[in-house]
């Protein structure tokens, strides 16, 4: 949304596994699912989604995780956000600065179909990469390779 409201202060646009796609219904009701963590194996589950390979000190934080996204801000984010807040088509279309789109191989967050729908809607010299070993989260796991391909795309 910055791109698109300031637009001759954005230059290159790097995304990785963006929000902001519309969905279905099945897909919006599937992505609130996934934050809806009752228990600590319900944290380790979830965390076992956001990594491409999960660390093996994960099965201890489980717990943590769904003390963390069971917060009041946390949820209320989540009870409020809707496919109202997308963008839409011509949003989309008119995004200006050289964008770069990576959605991991291993992203088991969002769904497919928003993927599907960036595709789509996304400018026609939009960049979309699907990198192994990528999940949700890469500046978790894999900070040093993110950076890299950051850094190279930012000096074109």
């Amino acid at each position: 949304r910055y791109a698109l409201h300031s637009p001759e202060k954005v230059d290159r646009l790097f995304l990785v596994s963006p929000a902001g796609a519309p969905m279905s219904g099945d897909g919006f009701r599937h992505l609130r699912q996934i934050f809806d963590l009752r228990s600590a194996a319900d944290g380790r589950a979830f965390l076992k989604r956001l990594f491409h390979r999960r660390p093996w000190y994960s099965i201890f934080l489980g717990g943590q995780v769904r003390r963390l996204l069971g917060r009041p801000l946390v949820q209320s984010f989540l009870k409020e956000t809707s496919n109202q807040d997308s963008l839409d088509s011509a949003q989309s279309a008119a995004l200006k600065p050289k964008t770069l789109l990576l959605w991991g191989r291993s992203e088991r967050i969002l769904p497919a179909e928003c993927l599907a729908w960036y595709r789509e809607n996304l400018p026609p010299d939009t960049t979309i990469e699907e990198p192994e070993g990528y999940g949700h989260s890469p500046h978790l796991e894999i900070p040093d390779d993110l950076s890299r391909r950051v850094l190279e795309f930012a000096r074109g």
